[in-house]
């Protein structure tokens, strides 16, 4: 944490921690010349703690800090945007993300697919629920990511689509389906981080996956250097099924995919991806073409699905 300061003040103190130890610096001016100071958590001084929650009134201003009865318990995973911490408020465990994107985007589509559950009576339906307490967007349940070893199970696949269902009903496009984004909990799957999501038919900047992405969606991020990427449900119903296949890649193919998306090389990254595809599980590319030549024209969720599952328990081996 670095604590921004006014112009007029000639110092500045700063702190780096791993939630065990805290180390403190301080910087000041003296005769045009920087003092550095450094000083330990065990021997830190009374007065530098207020630096930790401080407001203007002690230190010009300071952009960020965590609530005092946020207890972090440890990291769960870091992202693209940001890193998302277990924490435990009031003993209630949640998952909080540290991002520098806002989270109420997240928090208003996932109120929005519980009041449809409620509404419609899916009970059985289980979905991440999000809280904002103390002005900071805490999800639950906590569970583990999903390990691709895990992955291809039949009801692991139901669940996810009865998620996704949800969400492209209220007329979301989730757009980052990849084992990243999913979590275990008591044996259930859940699909997290809507936060890249869209609307049917939008045309637009991409944000999302690269690896599951399906091939239109990076032929279109080729053509337009991500500037023009369409989005319809039938690319989530793709990704799940490219996800599903590359599971079952090895080390060597992913490192490739992998090398090619963090570049956002999303012609090269077709290329390696189709070759892999045609090797492995040859009897379903063109399926999958199909799909991709009518994606936007998919409009019946149920029946879309439906189609989807079709051909995963036709091609994919699951347990």
């Amino acid at each position: 944490m670095i604590i921004q300061i006014s112009p007029e003040r000639n110092y500045a103190v700063g702190c780096l921690t791993n939630y065990k130890e805290i180390v403190f610096g301080k910087t000041s001016i003296v005769n045009d010349k920087f003092i550095y100071e450094v000083f330990k958590s065990k021997n830190i001084i009374k007065e530098y703690w207020k630096f930790l929650h401080c407001n203007p009134s002690h230190l010009g201003h300071v952009k960020f800090s965590i609530p005092n009865n946020f207890y972090v318990k440890l990291s769960l995973g870091r992202g693209a945007n940001g890193i998302v911490y277990q924490i435990e408020h009031e003993n209630i465990q949640y998952a909080m993300k540290i991002s520098n994107k806002t989270s109420t985007k997240e928090y208003e589509i996932a109120e929005k697919m519980n009041n449809y559950i409620n509404e419609h009576s899916l009970s059985d339906i289980k979905i991440i629920h999000m809280f904002n307490i103390q002005g900071f967007i805490l999800s639950r349940p906590v569970g583990k990511l999903m390990n691709k070893n895990d992955l291809c199970k039949k009801k692991y696949i139901n669940q996810l689509f009865k998620q996704l269902s949800i969400g492209q009903k209220l007329g979301f496009v989730h757009r980052d389906i990849r084992i990243y984004n999913l979590i275990l909990f008591n044996d259930d799957i859940y699909l997290i981080d809507w936060d890249s999501s869209t609307y049917n038919g939008f045309q637009g900047n991409y944000e999302g996956t690269f690896t599951t992405a399906s091939t239109s969606v990076l032929t279109e991020y080729e053509l337009t250097h991500g500037k023009q990427v369409s989005a319809y449900y039938a690319d989530d119903c793709l990704s799940i099924i490219y996800m599903l296949l590359l599971s079952k890649c090895t080390k060597e193919e992913h490192a490739a995919l992998k090398q090619y998306a963090s570049v956002s090389s999303a012609g090269e990254l077709i290329v390696e991806r189709s070759e892999i595809l045609l090797q492995r599980h040859p009897t379903i590319i063109d399926h999958l073409n199909e799909i991709e030549k009518q994606r936007h024209n998919l409009f019946d969720i149920d029946d879309l699905h439906n189609r989807c599952q079709q051909i995963i328990q036709q091609h994919i081996d699951l347990i």
